[in-house]
């Protein structure tokens, strides 16, 4: 993958809504995959708490957790490589997006903490969690 095509996934998912960016200087190297590990939301909704504002509904709340982080993966492959699904780490639902990525919300449950994936290219059915489909997005709240 071109470091332009990892510099527009990190600014799809990760740039918008972010407090310390987007500027110069403030991308700081993830430690698993490709993302930004300087990320942190910084929009608020009335009603809903933080949010990310470049992922769609149902992948885009905090909750009540400040703690969940977008990790971007260039492929499943190197994901499983970084951070394998298992008891530990249970992936929940699965969003295939028009850009073709895999989005990913799941839960850590032995620390009661949530993430979210974007994986940009892989076989969306080797995941085995709930499948979301546009449909399901148009019509959550």
């Amino acid at each position: 993958m071109s470091n332009n095509e990892m510099l527009k996934l990190r600014k799809t998912y990760q740039c918008h809504g972010c407090l310390t960016g987007p500027k110069e200087g403030c991308y700081k190297a993830a430690k698993a995959g490709i993302g930004c590990d300087s990320h942190y939301p910084g929009t608020m909704v009335s009603n809903e708490g933080t949010i990310f504002v470049g992922l769609p509904k149902g992948f885009n709340r905090l909750g009540d957790s400040r703690t969940i982080k977008v990790s971007i993966f260039e492929s499943i492959e190197q994901q499983q490589g970084h951070w394998p699904y298992d008891k530990f780490n249970v992936p929940i639902w699965k969003y295939k997006n028009a850009s073709g990525h895999i989005i990913i919300r799941g839960l850590c449950p032995r620390i009661n903490q949530g993430f979210i994936h974007v994986i940009a290219k892989g076989d969306f059915g080797s995941i085995d969690c709930l499948s979301v489909t546009e449909q399901d997005i148009e019509r959550m709240d």
